[in-house]
């Protein structure tokens, strides 16, 4: 497992050792203290294509239990989980097909199935508007940010 994860780093020229992880920064939110209006919103999909099965459910596991510390420590903080988007594939490789951004879709759902997180389904927003790009246009994006804020903000 290690031997391919470095292989990807090597491959797509991508160095993880300096970045911040998921659990790191929802770690990192103190509990109360004037942060009583916090919502945290996760987009996972997508960055773990490339990678196996194993290892993208192993980090979503590990999400999954910072966000029960996050609700511990700060029981109104918010957290919203936007699932995957299907997008255009111009690249031979299966792991980066929308069969298995569907596969990782799934697997989201399952994971957050039963916790109090809003989960934003953004492959049916993208199919609707028929836009494939990996990066979504800003109708969509502009539309997904709506349904996020819907879960939170409710009118008196």
């Amino acid at each position: 497992m290690r031997q391919w994860i470095e292989h990807l780093e090597r491959k797509l020229k991508v160095n993880i050792k300096g970045s911040f992880t998921i659990p790191e920064v929802l770690d990192s939110i103190a509990d109360g203290g004037g942060q009583e209006d916090v919502i945290v919103v996760i987009g996972i999909g997508q960055h773990f294509r490339p990678y196996p099965p194993e290892v993208f459910i192993r980090r979503l596991r590990n999400v999954r239990r910072a966000i029960l510390r996050l609700s511990a420590r700060s029981p109104q903080a918010g957290v919203v989980i936007k699932l995957e988007n299907n997008r255009e594939v111009k690249a031979p490789l299966m792991i980066l097909s929308d069969w298995y951004g569907y596969m990782q879709n799934l697997a989201q759902r399952k994971v957050f199935e039963d916790m109090e997180v809003a989960l934003v389904d953004a492959w049916d927003m993208t199919v609707a508007a028929n836009n494939f790009a990996l990066h979504p246009n800003e109708v969509v994006v502009s539309n997904e940010l709506a349904v996020a804020l819907s879960f939170f903000c409710h009118s008196a």
